[in-house]
Order: structure tokens, then sequence, then C-alpha cells
């Protein structure tokens, strides 16, 4: 993946990479919090509301970085 968006000159947001870090640094019970309940155990899997609130303000991040001239279209 790197590779390959060095090599188009492309930008690259590495989405499993920032996640993982933002899960890390929230610690496992407030990650939980991110995705819904099912059988009474958390789904680490999907998200619920909340969830998909942070991924989408990390996807947002990322691409003002790696995107400047997005960043007016961004909210």
């Amino acid at each position: 993946m790197r590779e390959l968006a060095a090599r188009e000159n492309a930008p690259l947001v590495d989405l499993y990479a920032r996640s993982t870090e933002g899960v890390e640094k929230l610690g496992q019970e407030a990650a939980d919090e991110l995705g819904p309940v099912t059988d009474g155990k958390p789904d680490r899997t999907h998200l619920n509301a909340k969830g998909s609130d942070a991924i989408a303000e990390l996807v947002v991040g990322e691409l003002r970085k790696a995107v400047p001239e997005l960043v007016p279209s961004l909210k």
C-alpha cells in the first residue's frame, strides 16, 4: 500500500494504523463504547453512532494532513 502510493505519488491515509493508535490511546473500556453490544459483549468489529463519529473525525484529520487542498471542502 505504501509502496504503491509512493510509486503513484498518491496521498496515503493508513486508517488501520491511525484507528489502532486511537483505540490504544483510549484504552479498552473507552474503546468498547465505540461499538454496539451484542449478547452482552462489546462488538469490537463494528461501530455505533459514537464510533462512526470518532472515525469520521479521524479520517477528516488525516485527510487535512495528506491532502491539504481538500481542507476547504472538509467539515
